[in-house]
C-alpha cells in the first residue's frame, strides 16, 4: 500500500485495497483471538481498544467483523 493510500484511508469508512491473508487462530486463557492486518486495520478505522461488531448467519462459514460505529452509529 502506498504512502498515499494509508493517509486517504485513515478515514475509517471503506478499505483502500482488496484484502486476503491467512492467519493462525491462537489460544490464550481459553480464548481465541485471530490478528487482523494492520493496513486493513487502519484503514477501518480500528486502533487498540476500539469496539468491534462480529456478526455470523447461521448455517454460514464466516463471520463479519465492522466497527461499531458503522451499525450503531455514534451515539
Amino acid at each position: 500500500m502506498s504512502t498515499e493510500q494509508r493517509e486517504g484511508s485513515q478515514t475509517g469508512d471503506c478499505l483502500s485495497e482488496n484484502v486476503m491473508e491467512s492467519m493462525s487462530v491462537q489460544e490464550n486463557d481459553g480464548t481465541y483471538h485471530v490478528s487482523i492486518p494492520k493496513d486493513a486495520a487502519q484503514s477501518l478505522g480500528l486502533e487498540k481498544g476500539t469496539q468491534v461488531l462480529i456478526t455470523g448467519e447461521q448455517g454460514a462459514r464466516s463471520l463479519r467483523l465492522r466497527p461499531c460505529v458503522a451499525v450503531l452509529g455514534d451515539d
